[in-house]
């Protein structure tokens, strides 16, 4: 692991030349096998074996693909039914579908339990169900007035504790208390969810937030508050930030506070920055002259300089302890980082992971991803998945391997984070000079 905030570029010659070594070459790793980061020293894991043949990942983000210990996580294939659980370790298949149900109408809902490591959840119909992997059952636990229908597949829906979600039916948004089994009064219209628009939870449940909506024009978030006492969703709502899009995540760390972590892509030369965005305020748009006041009630994590690169980045951030202060950061190269091409210029983050502490900007530095010319290839994008605790995260790469049209072939790897102790206490919430600034070059966030 590294700290600092230099361009560091994979290396060309030797074992882990940056276009040579791959699946299939000597010493790459077989499926449970590592090998360690040549440049930031952290274990790698191979967890599934695709490449070279096509193949790709649904994966995105949220914490739900990890089970609660994270000793399992679930792979989603492209295609209309393909989603099996496997060992975290090992990357032993341990069920699949049709064995394990999934849920309708997007499979990427499905969701492990972020208490119990044995469980899932998932829905069908208007039945939402959890399935035990340990005996591979399932079992009703509550019927809904309407059909389930989609959440947009990219943010947790679940809280921390297991016992607030977020459901959709009716095109519209509610909150269920499972505990309680109650169905909150007050729900929010969100009607023609596509890939570009989602809806989740706070980790601490204090809010619903809702980004890009159909409904809404592009970038928006929305929050919206929940009286978890008297089992109250209020539907006013609250627009905080539209400076930039979907690639967001949700976190509520050790502050007490619930926040977005978001890009800002709305002009020069702040395009490109990361902002630590506080839910619990209200801005006007930015075309609406709210775009100083949205930038300078933010906590600025990464400044940006517009360059001609084209990127492609997401966030995940933990949603409980150890790691509930950090946000991994994913950065892919697009057509500027094609099969079989050079190292230089390189600069800060590219095709990297790294871990940034949303109360103070500090960075963890993890490793290359690896994937490249990601812009052909969807499904080879590392859309980084950290656990629900932050000890573990898992991505797909192609390991620049050029297969099939589009060029699709991955395999699934991950690794565990460095150990989160020590970490600083809040600092105060700034844009203009308050937060940690790295000097960095970004471009095309989406």
């Amino acid at each position: 692991m590294l700290t600092d905030h230099d361009a560091h570029a994979p290396p060309t010659t030797g074992q882990f030349a940056y276009n040579s070594w791959k699946p299939g070459t000597s010493g790459f790793p077989g499926l449970g096998g590592t090998y360690v980061d040549p440049i930031y020293g952290e274990t790698v894991r191979r967890l599934s074996i695709t490449a070279p043949a096509q193949g790709g990942d649904r994966i995105y983000e949220r914490n739900g693909w990890w089970n609660a210990d994270a000793t399992y996580f679930m792979h989603c294939k492209p295609g209309p039914l393909d989603l099996y659980i496997l060992n975290a370790t090992t990357g032993a298949e341990i069920v699949a579908w049709p064995t394990m149900p999934i849920s309708s109408p997007l499979i990427e809902d499905t969701s492990f339990d972020p208490v119990d490591p044995d469980l899932y959840w998932w829905w069908s119909g208007t039945d939402l169900h959890t399935y035990r992997i340990s005996t591979l059952t399932s079992t009703l636990v509550k019927t809904f007035p309407a059909s389930l229908q989609s959440l947009g597949g990219s943010v947790d829906w679940i809280d921390r504790t297991g016992r607030y979600m977020v459901v959709r039916y009716s095109d519209a948004v509610h909150v269920w208390d499972r505990v309680a089994d109650v169905i909150y009064t007050g729900s929010i219209p969100f009607p023609g969810v596509s890939i570009s628009g989602w809806v989740g939870i706070t980790p601490n449940a204090s809010h619903v937030v809702l980004g890009e909506p159909d409904n809404q024009p592009a970038n928006e978030h929305w929050s919206y508050a929940l009286d978890n006492v008297n089992h109250v969703l209020d539907t006013s709502g609250k627009m905080f930030w539209d400076l930039c899009g979907a690639h967001s995540d949700v976190i509520s760390p050790s502050d007490g506070k619930s926040y977005l972590v978001v890009f800002n892509c709305y002009s020069t030369p702040e395009y490109g920055s990361v902002y630590r965005a506080d839910v619990t305020l209200s801005h006007p748009r930015a075309a609406d002259g709210g775009f100083d006041e949205q930038r300078n009630s933010a906590f600025l994590l990464v400044s940006g300089i517009a360059t001609p690169l084209t990127r492609i980045a997401h966030f995940s951030c933990a949603s409980k302890a150890p790691g509930q202060d950090w946000v991994l950061w994913s950065v892919s190269g697009g057509s500027d980082d094609p099969f079989d091409g050079g190292v230089s210029p390189w600069y800060f983050g590219w095709s990297e992971l790294m871990l940034i502490n949303v109360l103070t900007g500090d960075l963890r530095r993890l490793c290359h991803t690896r994937s490249r010319n990601v812009d052909l290839a969807y499904d080879c994008i590392p859309k980084a998945s950290l656990s629900w605790d932050g000890t573990k995260v898992a991505w797909v790469s192609n390991f620049n391997i050029n297969a099939g049209t589009p060029p699709n072939s991955m395999d699934l790897y991950a690794l565990a984070t460095p150990s989160y102790a020590g970490t600083a206490t809040a600092a105060g919430p700034s844009a203009s000079g308050g937060g940690r600034v790295i000097r960095s070059r970004h471009a095309r966030w989406r």
